[in-house]
């Protein structure tokens, strides 16, 4: 992958990631999975936008001026991830949906 492709990757991967996924790295990832049922109020959905970008930011040292923006819809979630590249293209975002399974 191009520089670009393989950091939008690496923080698609992060989002992804829940809480004690990785062996021997049990704070790395987003836990935006685990949180889906857990955003019922504004308070919680301002903390999960912080918690998201703070994750991104400590894991992936390529980015920076990390941003997160959440659209709930009936059974998903859309999360958008706005984000600058260090030494190279500035204003990329790359949006996923997570679904809710049960």
């Amino acid at each position: 992958k191009s520089d670009s492709d393989a950091v939008r990757r690496s923080v698609r991967n992060i989002v992804m990631t829940n809480y004690y996924e990785r062996p021997f790295k049990p704070s790395l990832g987003g836990n935006v999975r685990g949180l889906l049922f857990e955003l019922d109020t504004d308070r919680k959905v301002r903390r999960a936008k912080i918690k998201l970008a703070e994750a991104i930011e400590n894991f992936e040292p390529r980015v920076e001026k990390v941003r997160c923006k959440f659209d709930m819809r009936d059974n998903s979630l859309d999360v958008i991830i706005f984000y600058n590249i260090k030494n190279g293209l500035t204003n990329q975002e790359t949006a996923l949906t997570v679904n809710r399974t049960r």
